[in-house]
């Protein structure tokens, strides 16, 4: 379930501008391949990452193990810096993370 929740944020963050880059589609791919995640709800995961579908993401989950929170944290901002720079949408998703999930954001 940790590992889904992880997952689902950075689903949420590549796809915060629309359209979801190649580059954000292949980091998350391989995310969801190295997970320990059954082979149905990867295939769900792998669905979504182009769909209108966002999730509601159990960032309490997340946040009960300090490095679990840290890690889904670093693997958000590595998204949302892909491309170009990083939009507001994408700051304000890291700001509400940050809060959620309890760590400092200096971005």
């Amino acid at each position: 379930k940790v590992q889904e929740a992880m997952i689902e944020a950075l689903i949420n963050i590549a796809k915060i501008n629309d359209e979801v880059s190649h580059e954000k589609f292949q980091l998350i791919e391989q995310r969801i391949a190295r997970s320990k995640i059954d082979p149905q709800t990867k295939l769900a995961l792998l669905g979504n990452i182009e769909s209108d579908h966002s999730y509601e993401v159990d960032f309490d989950l997340l946040a009960a193990d300090r490095d679990i929170a840290r890690e889904t944290f670093d693997a958000m901002q590595e998204i949302a810096a892909m491309g170009d720079k990083m939009t507001m949408a994408e700051k304000i998703y890291l700001q509400m993370a940050a809060q959620k999930l309890g760590i400092e954001n200096n971005a």
